[in-house]
């Protein structure tokens, strides 16, 4: 299944990232034709990638088997790009980049994917192939060029045709071929590549290999995944990345809570009293205020709300409780049920917002942690307000 409904920043955030990713993402950037990113499901989850995002060199839908022909392709008129034209044989076209920024909460990254192509074998050691990179560079970093870090496991070899192939590296190679060339006995002997030659239309792929790489402790790097035609603008290629597989790994570092409390105030600068209590806890408290006895957000509050949205955006970790809270006038009954239905409005929209359900709790506390004089209306109106408990 092939779907390219979703947005560049949907496909990194919703289905790259991992659970419990230690990222921060940002600024999420898609150049290449519509039709060569998507989101892919396939119906044989245990052969080669079970879902995730394809980016192709020509057309996503393309991609689908039954594989039929030795030289698939569409003419995108993509443009090119520098990174990989640094690195290719030939002038690069049709190129397919996605790119952000990341800041993570542990000393390295890793991510699984698959190549695939149809230049597979024709073309090997011709001279002349399809490209693909992973780039990444330290943002502000001194470093001229960015590492690709699209390596086989001895880290020392770049993923590509001409060195991934039925002569070279073959243990990391998988061949396919046309379904209506073989007979049923051959299929039944050959499950694997009966199942590569009915879901995908590509000539050979890559076996699952890992991208990683060592980071420097708290610095933002940007990550470009990139990949065009070389020479001919046929015989297309792409790269499957696996869902959920991108993630901060190895130690996480000693600074983690002072870089997220600082990623926070300068994501949502409305941010007031931010203190971090626990390790992987920060409070904090906007200017949220609600007219007395009102749960509706006042219109001047809505600029806050649209970046703590994206906050919670960028990191798909986090984990918010919203804490309503009154001033003393009325009950306390009645202010208990007042506060909880402010956390409410805030959660309310949040969730209208595509936040998801399960991140998000919200609760009242009453009149019972006053910030300002209640006898003051200007204190009141401080004391009706909602803080926040973000963990991660």
């Amino acid at each position: 299944m092939i779907d390219t409904s979703y947005s560049p920043y949907e496909l990194v955030s919703k289905v790259l990232l991992g659970d419990k990713s230690d990222l921060f993402i940002e600024n999420v950037q898609f150049t290449g034709k519509k039709f060569s990113i998507a989101k892919f499901k396939n119906p044989y989850p245990t052969e080669l990638i079970d879902e995730g995002i394809i980016l192709s060199t020509g057309n996503t839908f393309d991609a689908r088997g039954p594989n039929q022909a030795v030289n698939t392709g569409v003419r995108s008129y993509g443009g090119g790009d520098q990174d990989l034209q640094a690195i290719a044989t030939g002038v690069v076209t049709d190129a397919a980049v996605l790119e952000f920024d990341l800041l993570a909460l542990r000393d390295s990254i890793a991510f699984e994917y698959v190549f695939a192509s149809e230049e597979y074998p024709e073309y090997v050691d011709k001279g002349v192939n399809d490209i693909f990179g992973f780039f990444i560079k330290e943002i502000g970093g001194r470093g001229i060029r960015p590492l690709n870090i699209a390596r086989l496991p001895n880290q020392q070899t770049v993923v590509s045709i001409d060195n991934v192939n039925h002569r070279v590296n073959e243990e990391y190679f998988l061949r396919s071929d046309f379904l209506e060339a073989h007979t049923v006995e051959f299929w039944e002997k050959n499950r694997s590549l009966m199942i590569r030659a009915q879901v995908f239309e590509f000539d050979g792929f890559t076996t699952l290999l890992k991208a990683t790489m060592l980071l420097s402790k708290g610095k933002k790097y940007h990550l470009k995944i990139a990949i065009a035609d070389v020479g001919d603008r046929f015989y297309d290629s792409a790269v499957f990345l696996k869902a959920k597989s991108m993630k901060a790994a190895g130690n996480r570092i000693p600074q983690a809570d002072s870089i997220v409390a600082d990623y926070i105030a300068t994501s949502v600068p409305e941010i007031e009293n931010l203190t971090s209590p626990s390790s992987g806890s920060i409070n904090f408290s906007m200017m949220l205020h609600f007219n007395n006895n009102e749960a509706k957000i006042l219109e001047d509050s809505f600029v806050e709300l649209k970046n703590l949205v994206k906050l919670l955006e960028s990191h798909n970790d986090l984990q918010l409780e919203i804490i309503g809270h009154t001033d003393n006038v009325g009950s306390q009954e009645a202010n208990q049920e007042l506060s909880e239905k402010r956390a409410e409005a805030v959660k309310n929209y949040l969730l209208l917002n595509n936040i998801e359900p399960n991140r998000i709790r919200a609760s009242g506390r009453g009149e019972s942690l006053p910030i300002a004089n209640n006898e003051l209306e200007d204190g009141r109106f401080k004391n009706r307000r909602v803080a926040f408990e973000l963990k991660y």
